[in-house]
């Protein structure tokens, strides 16, 4: 159904054009496409259809957070923001629309104010907000907030346009929520929460593709976690599965957004890092290592200490296909686990001594 507005309300864009962004919009994302990348062609929609400078979409995850994604326009929306926000704070629009739906223009606030959604964009001052409600089809309203950090305000025909355009953006935004949600139940772990052996496949298989096209470099973590099954043989597998899930968290807090993280087997994991040399896999992996040996894990006061073993393997030294980078990264884990256990290792059996970390337990 076409919107009824004046087509000069689309910022001198023919209907033609417009029709092809709302296109993009509604168009679901290519299937493996990781975490909040999925939400860019939504997003960039929206600033292209009303010359915003940035853009924000939120939802509800919790009775008192949402999520949010943004973009800038300065950044061409192709980097994705992620933050989490308590709508009861600030001065309540961002609230009003969330209740009531419609939209409301905001001029740039007072110095002796605050507003959560205008946090959102540091080192930019936004001069207009447009927020619109989007009623959600079975989950509470959603809110799409769009800023201009210089130049014309939003007006009552942005304000028209926005409300006729809501219901396009909540289906969009709905069915976007589940097609994400349908596909993390096939390729996510469902102890964990992290990406499973069959996404990590495909992942490594796609990595390696692009950085033959680019000539680039790329590593590989393979971590495995020491002492798991005698402490599962004290403490029971439930235990020990609670030991998995804290750990990937603390694992997940380590890693940039670009970065992947798979379950590979029962107690091990592989890390994707793109565009990212050994030395650099060496200092994450070693940043990684005293994060879980400083992480106090339920039951640790029998003796048994949680901790982790990595191996690394770089594209294309290692490795030019996804198996053999696997082989080496876990050749080098075997080393690491060989000559002591909680250290990282970034060579293979008989070359130089292994990066740092070591503690000097005795092998299983």
């Amino acid at each position: 159904m076409t919107p009824n507005v004046d087509p000069k309300d689309w910022g001198g864009k023919d209907w033609a054009g417009a029709a092809a962004v709302l296109g993009r919009l509604v168009t679901l994302p290519p299937l493996g496409q990781i975490g909040r990348q999925k939400y860019g062609p939504f997003l960039r929609a929206g600033l292209e259809l009303f010359g915003a400078h940035g853009i924000t979409v939120g939802f509800w995850i919790s009775p008192h957070e949402l999520r949010r994604y943004r973009v800038l326009a300065e950044e061409s929306g192709r980097e994705i923001h992620e933050d989490l926000l308590d709508p009861g704070k600030g001065s309540g629009a961002l609230r009003d629309v969330l209740r009531r739906g419609g939209a409301e223009l905001i001029a740039s606030l007072p110095s002796d104010r605050f507003d959560a959604e205008f946090e959102g964009y540091p080192g930019h001052q936004s001069t207009s907000c447009l927020l619109v409600g989007l009623k959600m089809r079975d989950e509470p309203p959603a809110a799409l907030a769009l800023h201009r950090f210089s130049g014309p305000a939003f007006g009552e025909s942005d304000r028209d346009l926005a409300v006729s355009l809501s219901p396009i953006f909540a289906a969009a935004l709905d069915n976007l929520r589940r097609f994400t949600r349908a596909e993390e139940l096939s390729i996510t772990d469902g102890l964990t929460g992290v990406y499973n052996y069959r996404y990590l496949r495909s992942a490594l298989d796609r990595e390696v593709a692009r950085a033959k096209r680019f000539r680039e470099q790329f590593a590989l973590i393979m971590l495995d976690v020491d002492h798991l099954k005698e402490y599962n043989d004290v403490h029971g597998h439930l235990q020990g599965s609670e030991v998995l899930r804290r750990l990937s968290q603390v694992v997940i807090g380590e890693l940039r957004a670009t970065d992947v993280l798979a379950k590979y087997g029962g107690d091990e994991f592989v890390i994707i890092l793109p565009q990212t040399t050994r030395e650099g896999a060496v200092i994450l992996a070693e940043r990684i290592r005293a994060a879980v040996e400083a992480t106090a894990f339920p039951g640790e006061d029998d003796g048994i200490r949680i901790t982790t073993s990595m191996g690394i393997a770089q594209f294309p030294e290692d490795g030019e296909v996804t198996r053999d980078l696997l082989e080496s990264a876990d050749r080098t884990l075997y080393e690491a686990k060989r000559t002591g256990r909680n250290r990282v290792s970034a060579m293979t059996s008989g070359s130089a001594p292994d990066g740092p970390g070591a503690t000097g337990d005795e092998k299983k």
